[in-house]
């Protein structure tokens, strides 16, 4: 390694400015962006306001949570009581702090919510107490344990590394997957020897929703898995294989995002809903949910 020198120092220089001008628009922008970013922050803890400028930012983006909670709650309970009956056993696999929990219990089903991430357990615990089953528990396609990925916001906390790579420099460029967790892994199958069969399976896992069908030997009535598009199409197509190789009957329909509402106004075969899910509307979609039902 040759000295450094004025003329060495001027070449770094003159190759990292040339190195930026050759990225792509979009990478500047994540460049200067994570560079201002880094650079508030910094100024923000010399200055001992870092911490207190994090707290109130929580505490505004909880308010605002809390309220589009409200919101969408009566959206929820109108749609799910279209197929759910009083004491219907449900499956709640990403129960998170259990917003659906809340609207299955309100019309009055049975529910086994499954949530793995410990302060999500505990939140479960505080507000339904002994009218829920609680599973602390992931599920994958057999038992055993994994690493889960916890994210600053538990809603994104995943089993899925490529969930974390495809998503984390766009859809979720501001957030963070800064530690890990072991956590015991159990199977659809299991649970359902445990418990019995669900009316309804609802699958909301962050991209490792094909690992958690690959769980399931029977079909189950009726169920939903969380979509994320374009970054995890191909799971979306791996779902719908899985679940017309347990049964042909299947018939396929989604909803976008949080709109409760059902996207197509006739129920499609695994064929006819690959082919519509193959198309630039449905990739423009962005997230939401895929509704089975055996027809």
């Amino acid at each position: 390694m040759r000295p450094a020198t004025a003329t060495s120092h001027g070449e770094s220089r003159f190759r990292s400015i040339t190195y930026l001008y050759l990225l792509p628009n979009a990478s500047k922008t994540r460049f200067y962006y994570t560079l201002m970013k880094k650079l508030l922050v910094t100024l923000a803890k010399i200055a001992g306001i870092y911490t207190i400028a994090r707290n109130a930012k929580r505490k505004l983006d909880q308010s605002r949570h809390e309220k589009l909670e409200r919101s969408y709650h009566p959206l929820r309970v109108s749609f799910y009581k279209s197929f759910l009956h009083p004491d219907d056993l449900v499956f709640d696999v990403g129960a998170n702090v259990g917003n659906r929990v809340k609207v299955f219990r309100e019309l009055n089903c049975r529910v086994v919510a499954v949530e793995p991430q410990p302060p999500c357990i505990e939140t479960l615990q505080q507000t339904f107490g002994s009218s829920i089953v609680i599973e602390p528990v992931g599920l994958g396609p057999e038992a055993g344990e994994m690493e889960m990925f916890v994210a600053d916001e538990s809603t994104i906390s995943t089993f899925s590394a490529e969930f974390v790579e495809k998503t984390k420099d766009n859809k979720f460029k501001r957030n963070h997957w800064e530690r890990s967790l072991k956590v015991p892994i159990s199977t659809l199958d299991a649970l359902i020897a445990r418990h019995g069969m669900p009316a309804f399976l609802k699958i909301d896992v962050e991209g490792f929703e094909p690992e958690v069908l690959k769980g399931l030997s029977s079909p189950v009535p009726k169920l939903s898995f969380e979509y994320n598009v374009p970054e995890m199409s191909t799971n979306v197509v791996e779902c719908t294989r899985i679940l017309a190789g347990l049964s042909p009957d299947y018939r396929f329909n989604y909803s976008v995002g949080e709109s409760m509402a059902l996207a197509l106004a006739e129920w499609k075969t695994a064929e006819d809903f690959l082919a519509l899910a193959s198309t630039p509307a449905f990739a423009e979609s962005d997230f939401g949910d895929v509704y089975a039902f055996i027809n």
